[in-house]
């Protein structure tokens, strides 16, 4: 029997908000940041995705820059190996090729953007242009929630996804008690 979850449930219910939660370790993460490679490697429309976290300091690339390392492999297979690994700057992921230890080739445009709800404010009025999918991680917490959280995070949507009607939203999270 598989444990690790499968997001294809999920995505059969063709909704545009998605909310997942669950024990943790068990794949949520992963299955979410593959869909975002997968959009990106899209040969026929290929699109970046954005990636949420509650804080600033959760984008950070000392809390962050691993996100998508248990993908290399799979990233270098999809790109008949172009490409063979992540590199995080400025607040987004770029492909990008290591030879000898050496970053050899990077992708101009950034596969993954990401924001934090509480300074989302300076990222009104910004328009990114076309993604495919928005991933906030972590949206239940047992720590504490932003005063007007839901407003901010209102607001940083409207600015992403402006008047398109073909982004997916992730909201994904471990169970709390």
């Amino acid at each position: 029997m598989n444990n690790w979850y499968d997001i294809s449930a999920i995505d059969s219910l063709d909704a545009v908000y998605n909310l997942i939660y669950g024990k943790r370790s068990n794949g949520k993460t992963y299955s979410v940041c593959k869909k975002i490679i997968d959009a990106y490697l899209d040969p026929e429309d290929p699109l970046p995705s954005v990636y949420i976290r509650r804080l600033d300091e959760m984008i950070k690339p000392k809390n962050i820059e691993s996100l998508f390392d248990p993908h290399l492999d799979y990233i270098s297979e999809k790109t008949d190996g172009r490409y063979n690994s992540v590199y995080y700057r400025s607040n987004a992921f770029y492909l990008c090729c290591y030879k000898d230890g050496l970053k050899v080739e990077q992708d101009k445009a950034p596969f993954c953007r990401c924001y934090a709800i509480n300074t989302a404010e300076t990222t009104k009025g910004q328009d990114v242009g076309k993604i495919k999918y928005i991933f906030f991680d972590e949206f239940i917490t047992r720590q504490f929630y932003l005063a007007n959280e839901f407003v901010l995070f209102q607001n940083l949507i409207s600015s992403l996804v402006r008047h398109r009607d073909n982004v997916k939203i992730y909201m994904v999270a471990n169970t709390v008690s």
